[in-house]
């Protein structure tokens, strides 16, 4: 396509040849399109640590015993006192927590349950950062502070927050130490992000667009 001022000159002679002959013709140059604007990086981090909360458990038992699923024996053979879930500074190994997590969504056979368990989070369930977060004065400080003291939030994979033109999003990417409950990970921080913005700023609060991209199971069968 030729430049702006070629396709004025195209126009105008076409307007010239036409008119005389009884034929209405509207020329107008083609709109020129704007480059989409470049995503522009605000902050983030690589949010696992080998050392996790077992507090941070408290969201997936809440929807295993709404379900009528007995939670000891996944205590059990993951080697986690059950007065550490009441203990809010207690701490487990990434292991004990990525087999926890497994045994569960076996029981629970529930394909959206990094969904569901999202859903479950709020602000009190991080203890003392829950309370610096909610005195924060704005939204995005508030959801700055849990990026910034990964040990002390339940994140599992990198957390990133862009700006692109006047939209801001999240982005989650699964970390190489989740193996295969990357997907887990990803809906239940994206679906958990909703929820605290959510409780601070309304129930109507609606994401412009929401989007996932995972790797094809091995398994297609139902």
């Amino acid at each position: 396509m030729g430049e702006p001022a070629d396709n004025n000159k195209i126009c105008k002679f076409l307007d010239r040849w036409c008119q005389p002959r009884g034929i209405s013709l509207i020329s107008e140059p083609p709109p020129r399109r704007h480059p989409k604007p470049q995503p522009h990086y605000l902050f983030g981090s690589a949010m696992l640590r080998p050392l996790r909360l077992a507090y941070g458990l408290a969201p997936v038992i809440e929807v295993l015993q709404a379900r009528g699923h007995d939670i000891a024996p996944l205590l059990a053979a993951t080697n986690i006192p059950r007065f550490a879930l009441e203990e809010p500074s207690y701490r487990i190994l990434l292991a004990q927590e990525l087999q926890f997590i497994r045994l569960a969504l076996e029981r629970l056979r529930l394909p959206p349950a990094g969904l569901v368990v999202g859903q479950r989070y709020s602000l009190a369930l991080f203890g003392v950062l829950g309370l610096a977060a909610a005195c924060a004065p704005t939204m995005r400080e508030l959801f700055h502070s849990v990026p910034t003291w990964p040990e002390r939030s339940w994140g599992a994979i990198e957390l990133t927050v862009w700006r692109a033109g006047d939209e801001e999003y999240v982005a989650f990417r699964d970390e190489v130490a989740v193996g295969d409950l990357g997907p887990f990970f990803v809906e239940r921080d994206t679906a958990a992000t909703l929820a605290l913005f959510r409780q601070n700023l309304g129930r109507a609060l609606a994401p412009l667009r929401v989007s996932f991209r995972h790797a094809q199971p091995a398994d297609l069968r139902p």
